[in-house]
């Protein structure tokens, strides 16, 4: 995944070898799949209704797996130096 953040930046500012301004941290959540067979029929009969329903689902799930991602390792990185500090 490194590399793939490194190939973005190349990308973006075009440069070959972009220097590191910060620690690169990735962290990743894969959610539940979405089963879009359920909804054919309802797509068929609304298909406004139901893109606008799914995209409501997406946002949510998506948020949730970020709010996850920053209890467990955001909000937990202060806590971990502290601990480091202390036992010093």
């Amino acid at each position: 995944m490194g590399s793939g953040s490194l190939k973005l930046e190349r990308e973006v500012y075009g440069i070959k070898r972009p220097h590191q301004l910060a620690a690169r941290d990735v962290f990743i959540r894969i959610g539940e799949p979405v089963d879009l067979s359920t909804f054919i029929a309802e797509y068929m009969a609304d298909s406004h209704s139901v893109r606008h329903k799914l995209a409501k689902q997406l946002r949510q799930s998506i948020q949730s797996l970020i709010d996850e991602i920053i209890l467990t390792h955001v909000n937990r990185e202060p806590q971990e130096e502290a601990d480091k500090t202390n036992d010093v």
